[in-house]
């Protein structure tokens, strides 16, 4: 048997997710599992659903009170999000419903 190249095994995964075409279902998992971390624990609590899809992220809010003091800081966890991320503007607009 002939190796013809090395590759990593990070390398190999990445191509893989890229050829098979689940990089933006991965990238929406790692969005909305940010919510918590970032938003915080109240404001997680009160977050019924999300949903990630073309740089938005909409949140379903159970607590009118909760949304109403989130709505305020919306810039700045975005802002954290997409510095989390690290690949600029990928969340480009929050959404609370």
């Amino acid at each position: 048997m002939q190796r013809i190249g090395e590759k990593l095994l990070g390398e190999v995964i990445r191509d893989y997710v890229q050829e098979v075409g689940l990089e933006d279902r991965l990238r929406a998992v790692d969005v909305c599992g940010m919510w918590r971390e970032v938003a915080g624990e109240r404001v997680a609590a009160a977050t019924g659903s999300i949903y990630f899809a073309d740089g938005i992220l909409y949140c379903r809010m159970s607590s009118s009170i909760v949304r109403n003091s989130v709505y305020y800081s919306l810039d700045g966890i975005r802002a954290e999000m997409n510095r989390r991320l690290g690949k600029g503007e990928e969340v480009r607009k929050i959404v609370l419903r």
